[in-house]
């Protein structure tokens, strides 16, 4: 999965040089995708020491609005919100809205 967010963000960079949208989508993917990889961090912490969990609403949300790219990188780097299937199940769900807006912003705009 994390060579498909290389690819994401490889053919992201490719239409942005093209001209198709601007570079500021680019800084949104990245800046929502650092904030979301820091959000799987905390509630990892927050799961080993007993602190205050990170909602799983929040996350499926940041990832819905473009940050599952951080999260995907999240959970196979910390090992984090891989077993539990109705989370993948709600996250592969999000991962492909989000494909599709952008696809249609891309080619319907």
């Amino acid at each position: 999965m994390t060579l498909f967010v290389i690819f994401f963000y490889v053919l992201l960079l490719s239409v942005v040089l093209n001209g198709k949208v601007h570079y500021i989508i680019i800084l949104y993917y990245l800046m929502l995708g650092l904030l979301t990889f820091i959000m799987y961090t905390k509630d990892k912490h927050a799961s080993r020491y007993g602190f205050w969990r990170v909602s799983e609403t929040t996350l499926h949300t940041l990832s819905l609005f473009g940050g599952w790219t951080g999260a995907v990188l999240g959970q196979n780097i910390l090992r984090h919100k891989t077993q539990k299937q109705p989370f993948k199940t709600l996250f592969n769900i999000t991962i492909f809205i989000n494909i599709l807006f952008f696809y249609l912003l891309l080619f319907f705009t």
